[in-house]
């Protein structure tokens, strides 16, 4: 199914359904579905075209924080490249490298069924390295098969500790213990770095801006990247927090490159690519290596920091998740109508390996820190808040643990045997709110934050993105 970015009807079509409750029906069964689509039309009043990421990338990446996003379907065009004024660091490129402006595009030979190196470290995949095809790889378990437990989660949650990891309210982060005031502007977010820094996104669609490293106190400690208007932002940090990418890019436009820069915690240039001309989105980053996922051909690419070269490294899947502590990658294709898919696990710490696979409904946005579990949503709720986040054990393929009962906009793990959940709570009804709550996969769900009422259509809590 190819859907028509400037069909603001089909558009609206597809929201309801993501949200469950046709338009025909919104008044009676959903109390998510008119409001969002109510937003989605002053959205495209503000910007005349709808854009989004696909919901809590809880997974490492994050997009720029448009309120009420994720309005592309799953079959839509991701974001497409746009420039910057980084310096490029040009190397030359295999055929089966992601062609540069400057560089004509080449037609991709077929992949090798065998694999070929993908080292750690400085190491880059082999030109034309694939992993096998996932049918003769291992056999896939059904994760349609009904979850072994259910959790309603609600806004009267008891309180429970607070994890470790870091969220914002409104102009503030909160990390370690500490609340921090910034000075941003609406829309932004925050990444955690290494020794207290973190990573701002402070951009507005129609205005722009920027993305900067600030210390523990909130202050400024460099501009890495200017974000100019109608672009958006994806940011990926590794797990030591030691350093970060950006890829800036114009949503909807093919063919007009992309910017693509890995940075250390001090905000020197480690390397960066520009003018790309495939559409990808970033996954994440596993040592020397920064993963990509292109939808659009179903594709994903390894970015190799030391060589400075671009590869072709699967075409099994896009790349949706990483974990460079256990060096693993999750890949996600769907079926022809999108209503179902299947993912891969890789071992990406030698040759890429599929150790595990798993079909049906669910969409993974991220690992347990073990790499025993991923966390995603059924593909249908792929919206701006999901209505059900999921719990997958990689080992059975199956689903463990099932949350529902508001609207997740980001689900993330702490630790091997929890999630955070960044939720909203009776939206479009008296009363909506935000909170912040773990859930164990025992099903123990506590709120750590006191709820609070939304602003603007927008939840003032959210989780940050790495830590």
């Amino acid at each position: 199914m190819t859907t028509d970015p400037t069909n603001h009807d089909d558009l609206e079509r597809r929201l309801g359904a993501a949200l469950h409750g046709g338009l025909d029906r919104v008044g009676a069964t959903s109390d998510l579905t008119g409001p969002a689509v109510a937003r989605s039309r002053r959205i495209r009043r503000n910007r005349s075209l709808a854009t989004g990421a696909v919901a809590a990338v809880a997974v490492l990446a994050v997009a720029t924080p448009l309120a009420w996003s994720s309005l592309r379907g799953t079959d839509e065009k991701p974001f497409v490249p746009a420039s910057s004024s980084q310096t490029e660091l040009r190397t030359s490129s295999p055929t089966t490298s992601v062609p540069t402006q400057s560089e004509p595009a080449t037609s991709t030979p077929p992949a090798p069924t065998s694999t070929g190196s993908a080292t750690g470290g400085t190491g880059s995949a082999a030109p034309g390295t694939a992993v096998p095809p996932a049918a003769d790889a291992v056999p896939a378990s059904d994760n349609d098969a009904p979850p072994a437990r259910v959790v309603t989660v609600t806004s009267s949650a008891p309180r429970g500790a607070a994890p470790d990891t870091a969220w914002t309210f409104d102009d503030t982060v909160t990390r370690d213990g500490r609340t921090t005031t910034l000075a941003v502007g609406s829309q932004w977010s925050y990444s955690a770095l290494a020794d207290g820094r973190g990573v701002v996104i402070d951009a507005t669609w129609d205005r722009g801006g920027s993305v900067r490293i600030v210390d523990a106190a909130g202050r400024s400690v460099t501009d890495v990247v200017a974000v100019p208007a109608k672009h958006a932002t994806q940011v990926a940090v590794n797990a030591a927090g030691t350093r970060f990418t950006v890829l800036v890019n114009v949503p909807s436009t093919p063919g007009t490159g992309a910017m693509i820069t890995t940075f250390d915690a001090d905000g020197a240039v480690v390397a960066s690519k520009r003018n790309l001309l495939h559409a990808v989105d970033l996954a994440g980053i596993v040592g020397d290596r920064v993963f990509l996922g292109n939808k659009e051909v179903r594709r994903s690419y390894v970015w190799d920091l030391g060589t400075n070269v671009i590869d072709r490294y699967t075409d099994a899947g896009v790349v949706r998740a990483v974990n460079e502590r256990t060096r693993q990658a999750v890949t996600f294709t769907t079926n022809a109508d999108s209503t179902s898919g299947c993912l891969s696990v890789l071992d990406v710490s030698g040759d890429a390996r599929v150790v595990a696979r798993s079909c049906g409904a669910f969409v993974p946005t991220g690992f347990s820190p073990d790499g025993r579990h991923l966390v995603g949503h059924p593909i249908e709720t792929d919206g701006y808040a999901a209505a059900v986040t999921d719990v997958l054990d990689v080992a059975t393929g199956r689903i463990v643990l099932r949350l529902k009962g508001a609207g997740f906009l980001d689900t993330r793990f702490v630790d091997d045997v929890t999630v955070a959940l960044g939720l909203v709570h009776q939206y479009g009804r008296p009363g909506t709110v935000s909170n912040l709550q773990t859930c164990t996969l025992a099903g123990a769900c506590t709120q750590f934050v006191d709820a609070a009422p939304m602003s603007d259509d927008t939840a003032r809590y959210r989780l940050a993105r790495q830590d």
